[in-house]
């Protein structure tokens, strides 16, 4: 009986300890995700038309999913399984949702490439003369 008990103790203690790894790297993962969208705003703000309305959903989103993963750590030693499962689905979730955030930074930094406020200033004052000569004809 003690050694089942021992051995039930060692289990235990290896699922908490899975988990609290898995926690440690979910805030990892949380943090580099807002680090991204900090510098996607500080980005985006200099382009007109770039749209965080998504960025934003996804903190929602994450914060409720923060707060069901610290319900379900809150449950009985026979969830572990199931919220090491969970907390492994998350992190890959979130491992994906910070390459897909890349990615669209990427190809909208791309976009501006070589382009500055100034260019835009001038490429506006431009569209306006040609209007007022058009609308003069």
């Amino acid at each position: 009986r003690a050694q089942l008990q021992a051995k039930a103790d060692l289990s235990e203690s290896s699922n908490t300890a899975r988990i609290d790894h898995l926690q440690a790297e979910n805030a990892r993962l949380q943090k580099e995700i807002s680090e991204l969208r900090a510098d996607f705003r500080a980005k985006a703000q200099l382009f007109n038309g770039i749209d965080i309305t998504d960025i934003d959903r996804l903190k929602g989103e994450n914060a409720q999913l923060r707060a069901q993963l610290q319900a379900k750590a809150d449950l009985s030693e026979s969830s572990n399984t199931a919220r090491i499962d969970h907390l492994q689905a998350e992190n890959a979730r979130l491992q994906k949702e910070i390459s897909e955030l890349r990615a669209d930074f990427r190809a909208k930094a791309q976009l501006f490439n070589g382009i500055d406020i100034t260019d835009i200033d001038r490429l506006k004052g431009e569209n306006a003369q040609l209007r007022a000569q058009l609308q003069a004809k």
